[in-house]
């Protein structure tokens, strides 16, 4: 190897260190801004909040900052949409509230069959409020122990303090702000999407999934990456 060739190769690695200084510092920032949001909007409903996408990885200095909520079983559109208040009140821009569960959901979702992708991006969400609630979450997935084999063994009994009792009410009161709540998000989704065929962003385009107990955004870009991850390497 040449001098030249040995400068050259010095320079790329040189960059390259300066490049993983410059995310860890932008992840730093964002997990700081991430917790402020968290402690400012937390309530008793909420069981769990946490940094979730590439911000739990290694970001660039302009990806949205995603939040992943698990709240109480038939609380989730009230605590939402306080939560989209307190963004915009805060002025957090950055912030993105684009994954949220209730108890009674979050329990059905890990317990079942999820892909390879999914269990790799929740095992490294990045906890803010209600680690231990989200361990045993965890731990009570099959996919999760599969993959991760973690020491500790799944015990559904460790979630029975999180139940409670539901009435009547608490249901109806939940199915109206899902109502307006998600017939707001239907929209926006509508407008963000032509704005992004516009500027030639299409792989940006998303999809709003909403139920009662379950909320999350899910990108073009992401299910052609769970594809992949399912498919596995050629």
């Amino acid at each position: 190897m040449d001098i030249s060739s040995l400068h050259g190769s010095s320079s790329r690695g040189a960059m390259e260190i300066s490049r993983t200084e410059m995310k860890l510092q932008a992840r730093r920032k964002k997990l700081e801004e991430a917790n402020e949001f968290v402690h400012s909007m937390v309530s008793g409903n909420v069981l769990f909040a946490g940094v979730s996408g590439s911000v739990s990885y290694l970001p660039e200095p302009d990806d949205d900052i995603d939040i992943f909520l698990i709240v109480k079983t038939n609380k989730l559109w009230k605590e939402l949409l306080k939560s989209f208040v307190v963004r915009r009140l805060r002025g957090n821009s950055d912030i993105c509230l684009c994954l949220a569960f209730d108890d009674k959901y979050a329990l059905h979702y890990y317990r079942q069959e999820i892909s390879g992708l999914a269990v790799k991006d929740s095992v490294n969400v990045v906890s803010i409020f209600g680690g231990e609630y989200y361990s045993r979450i965890l731990h009570s997935s099959p996919a999760v122990i599969a993959h991760y084999k973690p020491s500790k063994k799944s015990n559904s009994e460790d979630l029975a303090d999180v139940k409670e009792r539901n009435s009547w009410a608490s249901s109806f009161i939940n199915s109206i702000f899902f109502i307006i709540g998600s017939s707001w998000l239907y929209l926006k989704q509508l407008y963000v999407n032509k704005m992004l065929e516009r500027q030639g962003r299409t792989s940006e385009r998303f999809r709003t999934v909403a139920g009662p107990h379950r909320f999350y955004l899910e990108t073009e870009k992401y299910r052609e990456l769970d594809r992949k991850y399912r498919e596995g390497p050629e």
